[in-house]
């Protein structure tokens, strides 16, 4: 994918200062390495501050689903890989995915509060990503002061040198996944005399060809693997048996820019130095909600390419002809935003943009063009933030902290409509136990507390439909709610020898030796992910690192809290 050449041409229009910045964080970092030489693998050491650049070009076609298209490509059988075919652009679940690789599935919430809409004229905002609890993206907590006026309190990562989300003096702000359409494909027309050549435009375009070593690490040692790799100008080229394809993905040229533009947010002092900052577009995705002392803000942030409507983007291109290669991005302005709602009131939950808040002020869903693939999900946690903040005129600190931590389904949400009206409307039980399970959802107050045993029985029959919706590709088939109904009072017979089993019994939070029950669920405002450990549900991502700042003439001030605490280590008291 030519990164280390990007990151070369990148690097170098970044301001000196910015350098010397990325430089002192690494010095940091080098120093503890050489301080702590049994915790850190020597090859990588010592980095400088193009390291944590190149981190961040890295990983942000990762987050794009770029892996997630080569996977499609490199799977498929030949006579589905042509031009015209759908291709797959949307993150497959894999339960075999490490757990640090599951923040990208679990979603997050994002809120924010004006004056006129808190009972004491305070502007509130809720940082509430989700994110796993363990591994190398679990957020920890920094605060940051210097001299020079960065005070900076929020949510990092390893290799970020400033904070992601959080707040400063002034100003706050919290992302949540979004994902439109960043990445096509195109099926090359190469030479028929089997010269590395492609058709384009009528010419016939010579490949970018060159040789790689890429070095594989057996554990024992290292080997070396030679192999030539591709380009054209569409993109990074993938040769298969069938052909040569070609990937273009959007960002490709600035994905660098990332990292400074979350330190220009870090250091703004109002609004239009963070909005400034924002119109970088080198963070290439995400939601973003902003709140300072008189304003909230809203913006479906991502740098979309421009395509002709001509094509079906959503299939692999014809890639003879440069009227299927983009080169521009929406401009900023241009994308979906809301600024100070009459409501005083917006949230995004990795939801439907055009659905920002309540009342006026929405975008227009038809201003904007299909190609450009932005979703328009209402997921339970978008409909209980306007049944909860939307619906209330005058919201307390108090009011505030219990909605955010709501573990309700609404009865529009996707859990009644598609999964338990249908089933309670036409299924008979088959014997007793299932008799009992029906009377339990029946009588269900749709809350997942730690005493409900409606509320365990539904989260087993909700969750594999939830999962293939929101995870599988399109066109995967989607259970029935008879069948993981079915399902579900086999695993509670066969675990517990009952069907009334509290959720707490069921769902647990572990933690070294620490073993306890907690509730909350998928899609609720207080969420938890999990996995199945033989009979138990335990707890894997969800409701993170937690930050409600809360703005006035007097200041900031914010309340934090945090699964586990900074400490990585199981040993440690902290």
């Amino acid at each position: 994918m030519g990164l280390p050449q990007t990151l070369e041409k990148q690097y170098s229009t970044l301001p000196e200062d910015f350098k010397a910045f990325l430089d002192a964080y690494t010095e940091g970092l080098n120093y503890y390495a050489y301080m702590h030489p049994e915790e850190i693998d020597s090859r990588f050491f010592p980095i400088s501050g193009k390291d944590v650049v190149a981190g961040f070009i890295h990983k942000f076609p990762l987050l794009m689903e770029v892996g997630k298209v080569l996977e499609d490509i490199f799977s498929r059988e030949e006579d589905r890989l042509q031009e015209g075919w759908p291709i797959q652009k949307r993150l497959v679940l894999n339960t075999d995915m490490p757990s640090w690789f599951y923040g990208q599935l679990a979603g997050s919430n994002a809120t924010a509060v004006g004056p006129n809409r808190s009972a004491d004229g305070k502007v509130r905002i809720n940082i509430n990503s989700h994110q796993p609890w363990e591994g190398p993206v679990t957020w920890y907590e920094a605060h940051v002061v210097s001299d020079e006026g960065w005070n900076m309190i929020g949510g990092t990562f390893p290799g970020a040198p400033l904070i992601l989300h959080g707040h400063n003096q002034h100003l706050g702000w919290a992302h949540t996944v979004n994902r439109p359409d960043f990445i096509d494909v195109y099926k090359l027309n190469m030479h028929p005399n089997g010269l590395l050549s492609y058709r384009l435009d009528g010419e016939w375009i010579p490949l970018k060809v060159k040789d790689a070593e890429i070095e594989i690490d057996l554990g024992l040692f290292n080997w070396t693997v030679k192999r030539k790799i591709y380009g054209s100008v569409h993109g990074p080229v993938v040769k298969l048996d069938n052909g040569y394809y070609a990937i273009r993905y959007a960002g490709a040229d600035r994905h660098g820019l990332s990292v400074y533009q979350w330190y220009r947010m870090n250091k703004a002092s109002s609004f239009e130095e963070w909005k400034e900052a924002m119109s970088l577009l080198g963070i290439p995705m995400m939601n973003t909600v902003y709140a300072d002392k008189k304003n909230i803000y809203y913006v479906y942030n991502a740098l979309i390419p421009i395509r002709k409507e001509k094509y079906d983007w959503l299939s692999i291109l014809p890639g003879d002809t440069s009227e299927a290669i983009w080169s521009e991005y929406l401009p900023y302005k241009s994308l979906p935003q809301v600024l100070n709602p009459p409501s005083g009131y917006l949230m995004n939950t990795n939801s439907n943009p055009f659905k920002t808040t309540v009342g006026e002020g929405n975008p227009k869903l038809e201003k904007f063009s299909t190609t450009l693939g932005i979703e328009t999900i209402m997921n339970n946690r978008a409909i209980r933030s306007h049944e909860l903040f939307g619906r209330d005129r005058s919201i307390t600190r108090d009011e505030f902290f219990q909605y955010k931590f709501d573990r309700t389904y609404s009865k529009a949400s996707s859990m009644y409509q598609e999964v338990l009206y249908p089933l309670l409307k036409t299924y008979t039980p088959k014997n007793t136990n299932e008799g009992r399970a029906m009377e339990l959802l029946k009588n269900w107050h749709g809350r997942m507390e730690e005493d409900s045993s409606g509320a365990a029985l539904a989260r087993l029959v909700y969750e594999p439909i939830h999962d293939v919706k929101i995870f599988k590709p399109q066109g995967t088939p989607i259970p029935k709610p008879e069948e993981t109904f079915q399902k579900a009072v086999e695993f509670l017979i066969d675990y517990y020898g009952k069907v009334d089993v509290p959720l707490g019994d069921i769902q647990r939070l572990r933690r070294g030796s620490t073993d306890v029950p907690i509730g909350g669920g998928k899609d609720t405002l207080n969420a938890v992910h999990t996995k199945k450990e033989g009979g138990k549900l335990v707890g894997v991502a969800g409701d993170s690192y937690i930050l409600i700042a809360e703005f006035s003439n007097n200041g900031v001030a914010s309340w934090a809290i945090h699964q586990y605490g900074n400490v990585n280590r199981k040993d440690s008291s902290h």
